[in-house]
């Protein structure tokens, strides 16, 4: 016996908040009853500005925030069952609470991945309050796999610090790029960079940002950007886009910024969006992305996202790490913003990622940043006042170890276009040997150019 049943996915503010929209345009189409076109007009106006601009304003308040919980309210577990079908054992629990239960996730190479093993429970918000007591009992069965919270998470909003004026010359045309303190400190200072121009990539390898959306057609990203379902480019919040530039802004070309890309020849950018219109993501959700991700080829998969973890192993996440490696996928994730150890705190305490940490422009690590000494694949780069694109023609600057993992993620991507089948091993090795040390806490700064004529001699030996 399978149950399998669809929760809405609405919270009750949005749920009132869009009748009383819907109530608002019957008042229109009453008002203008004997002018249909006026009346059709002024309520799809109406819906349009709703949808995109008043109920996600509205919803994305304080009071929303106040009751945020670190638990998905739609998908509140995920439990791995090596069986294609609910077994008996779990149809009392399931009955008892009325719970929704379901496959969580779909992968098209199953032999990869045991992504297909797991489940999502989603519990009746009269049960809510047996959350705990339903999470014991599904365990006390003893026939799961595994069994975890599905953790919800949303942005950090940082302050940033206030550096004194500083300005380095580096030769592109970009306008701003002598406001980048973050691409003098990533070497670009030294000749490597233009040396760089002398190598002809394998490939563009393809940038995966998992993140609020980016607005893909960004005067200083459109050149770089590919898209794959216009969703993914009605942003959310400004994050995906400021990330997506610190990982491809277009170089050289005249507008904004410059970003570690030399050109699309090297690297091109994607968005798939996570995050909702509240501005919260899940686990659930998050691994999605990931299996979309790698199912379209991307090279990297850049994750500025993440929550205390629940449990000392993430198995799902596990699991959808496998799958993109397996895919030709190397994952990038941020460490998080807690001055803890990242190990705490997942993705970035998954397996087979590279974690990234946040140094400030003195090279120190940032203050807020989660610290990388108990993860295996432990890195940093700047993440403090960070000058990137965001909405329309606009750039600012942003602070957060998800500023930090975009850099690495450009990195790699420079590494996988001249040797497409590099391994996350390989590319922390690379990053790691010709970086620069910081402490144990933040690790090794990346120096990106170095690595790639380190890598390229070991292809190319003179």
């Amino acid at each position: 016996m399978s149950v399998l049943l669809i929760p809405v996915g609405l919270s009750m503010a949005s749920i009132i908040t869009s009748l009383f929209f819907l109530a608002l345009a019957a008042f229109i189409i009453q008002r203008f009853k004997y002018n249909f076109w006026i009346a059709l007009f002024l309520t799809g106006v109406l819906i349009l500005t709703t949808h995109e601009y008043i109920l996600p304003y509205l919803l994305n308040t304080k009071k929303a925030f106040e009751e945020f919980s670190d638990v998905d309210p739609d998908f509140e577990f995920l439990f791995q069952l090596d069986k294609e079908s609910i077994p008996q054992e779990l149809i009392p629990i399931i009955k008892k609470y009325e719970l929704n239960i379901g496959k969580a996730f779909k992968v098209k190479n199953e032999m990869f991945s045991k992504l297909d093993e797991y489940w999502y429970v989603g519990i009746p918000v009269s049960q809510e309050k047996h959350r705990t007591s339903i999470f014991e009992e599904l365990n006390d069965t003893g026939i799961l796999k595994s069994l975890e919270y599905n953790e919800q998470f949303r942005h950090e909003k940082l302050e940033n610090d206030i550096f004194p004026s500083t300005s380095f010359v580096y030769k592109t045309n970009d306008p701003k790029a002598s406001d980048q303190w973050s691409l003098a400190a990533l070497g670009l200072l030294n000749n490597q960079a233009n040396v760089v121009n002398l190598i002809s990539p394998k490939k563009s390898a393809l940038i995966a940002i998992l993140d609020s959306g980016v607005i893909g057609n960004h005067e200083d990203l459109s050149d770089n950007f590919v898209s794959i379902n216009s969703e993914y480019q009605k942003q959310v919040s400004d994050h995906g886009t400021h990330c997506a530039g610190i990982a491809a802004a277009v170089t050289n070309n005249r507008l904004g910024i410059s970003s570690l890309i030399p050109s699309k020849d090297w690297a091109q950018l994607t968005s798939i969006k996570v995050f909702n219109v509240l501005g919260f993501a899940s686990q659930k959700r998050t691994i999605e992305g990931m299996i979309e991700a790698a199912e379209i080829g991307a090279d990297v998969i850049s994750l500025s996202l993440g929550a205390r973890s629940f449990h000392k192993s993430e198995t799902a996440y596990n699991e959808a790490v496998k799958y993109c490696n397996a895919l030709g996928a190397i994952v990038v994730t941020s460490a998080g913003n807690s001055n803890e150890s990242a190990r705490k705190f997942a993705p970035g305490n998954s397996e087979n990622v590279l974690c990234v940490a946040a140094v400030d422009n003195k090279l120190n690590r940032a203050a807020f940043s989660n610290t990388v000494e108990d993860i295996e694949y432990g890195l940093c780069a700047p993440g403090v006042n960070i000058l990137s694109t965001v909405s329309k023609k606009k750039y600012e600057r942003k602070s957060g170890t998800s500023m930090s993992a975009p850099f690495v993620a450009s990195s790699v991507a420079l590494l996988k276009a001249i040797k497409p089948n590099l391994t996350t091993e390989e590319a922390y090795k690379l990053l790691k040997d010709n970086g620069r040390f910081i402490n144990e806490e933040a690790g090794y700064l990346i120096q990106p150019f170095e690595a790639v004529l380190a890598l390229y001699d070991q292809l190319e030996p003179i």
